[in-house]
C-alpha cells in the first residue's frame, strides 16, 4: 500500500484552489425515450463530474481519448462547460445507448469502447499541477491503463475514484457487473471512493472482504455508497457511518450523470469547503435532484452536432 492524503487540499474561501484532473472516457450517449426526440450528447464522468468542479470555480481538466469525428463537437461541449481538455486519439469513442423510461429507470447498452488512456496523456495533464487532485472516472474496464494509474499514484496528491467502469463489462452489448483486474490498483491509490450498492456487493464478493476490511486493506478514508432513490450512506475507515436520503426532483427528466454529479458535489463539499459528511451528502443530494430534473447541467449544453 502507498501512503495517501485523505483530506484534500485547500478551501474555496481561501481561493488557493488546486487543479482537478478528471480521467476517463468521454462518452457518446444516445438518449432514447418514448416522449422526446432522440438525442446524441457527450457524457461520462469527465463531462458530468468535471462540470461540477468547474462550476465551483476550480480549474478542471478532462483527460480522455477522442475519435477524430467527435473531437470538434466534444471540444465545443467542454469549452461551454468551462472544462479544460487533454485529449489523446482513439479510432472509436465509448458509446452508450440509453433507453429512458418515464419512472426514471434506464436501460443501458454499451455499443463501442475507446482505447485505454495511456501514461503519457495523464503525465502531460499533471505537468505543473501542484498540488493535484486526480478524480478517476472510468466507464469501462479497459478505460485507464495500468501505466496511467501508476503515474497517478506517483504524481497526484489526492486521488478519488468512482468505481463504475471498473465493475462493468459488456456481454452482447448489455452492461453486466464484473471486477476489472486494475480495480485493486485504483483502490490502492484512492482516498475517497464511490460505488452503488450493487457495485459494492460485486467488489466485496470478488475480493472476499467485508466493507470494514476493504477500507482498512486499501487504506480508504471514506466510501460513498449510493442506493438510487433510497439515498445511501457513507462509511469511514474510522468506523463512523452516516446515512443520507435522496432529494426529490421536481420532475424526472434524465437520470444520466446523476451519480457523477452527486459524487463531485460531495467531494467539493468535503475537500474544498470543509463540510461535514452529513452536510456534504445533503447538499450533493439536492444538486443531483436538480440535475435529474434537467436544471443543473442542461442537455442542450451536451448536444453533439453529429450524424451518428
Amino acid at each position: 500500500m502507498t501512503d495517501k492524503q485523505h483530506s484534500g487540499g485547500t478551501t474555496l474561501a481561501g481561493r488557493s484552489v488546486e487543479r482537478v484532473v478528471v480521467v476517463g472516457s468521454a462518452t457518446v450517449d444516445e438518449q432514447v425515450s418514448g416522449d422526446r426526440p432522440r438525442r446524441v450528447q457527450l457524457g461520462g464522468v469527465v463531462t458530468y463530474g468535471a462540470a461540477v468542479f468547474a462550476r465551483e470555480g476550480i480549474q478542471t481538466v478532462a483527460v480522455c481519448n477522442l475519435a477524430e469525428s467527435f473531437a470538434t463537437g466534444a471540444g465545443a461541449v467542454f469549452r461551454k462547460l468551462g472544462i479544460g481538455l487533454q485529449a489523446g486519439r482513439s479510432d472509436t469513442m465509448t458509446v452508450f445507448r440509453n433507453r429512458l423510461h418515464s419512472d426514471g429507470e434506464r436501460e443501458q447498452q454499451l455499443v463501442d469502447m475507446s482505447s485505454p488512456i495511456d501514461a503519457e496523456l495523464v503525465r502531460a495533464a499533471l505537468e505543473g499541477a501542484s498540488p493535484a487532485h486526480v478524480h478517476l472516472g472510468p466507464v469501462h474496464g479497459r478505460d485507464i491503463s495500468e501505466a496511467a494509474l501508476s503515474v497517478v499514484r506517483e504524481r497526484a496528491d489526492t486521488v478519488t475514484l468512482d468505481v463504475q467502469g471498473f465493475v462493468r463489462v459488456a456481454a452482447f452489448g448489455r452492461v453486466t457487473e464484473q471486477v476489472a483486474p486494475v480495480l485493486a490498483m485504483a483502490l490502492d491509490a484512492s482516498s475517497v471512493v464511490k460505488a452503488d450498492r450493487s457495485e459494492l456487493s460485486c467488489i466485496l464478493a470478488a475480493y472476499q472482504l467485508t466493507l470494514d476490511r476493504l477500507l482498512v486493506d486499501y487504506d480508504i478514508a471514506e466510501i460513498v455508497v449510493t442506493c438510487s432513490s433510497a439515498g445511501g450512506y457513507v462509511v469511514r475507515k474510522t468506523g463512523e457511518r452516516a446515512d443520507f436520503r435522496a432529494a426529490r426532483a421536481r420532475r424526472l427528466y434524465d437520470t444520466t450523470g446523476a451519480g457523477d454529479v452527486f459524487f463531485s458535489t460531495y467531494l467539493v463539499a468535503r475537500n474544498y469547503q470543509n463540510l461535514s459528511v452529513a452536510d456534504a451528502c445533503k447538499g450533493a443530494a439536492m444538486v443531483a435532484a436538480e440535475h435529474v430534473a434537467g436544471d443543473y447541467i442542461r442537455s442542450d449544453l451536451l448536444d453533439l452536432a453529429t450524424d451518428f
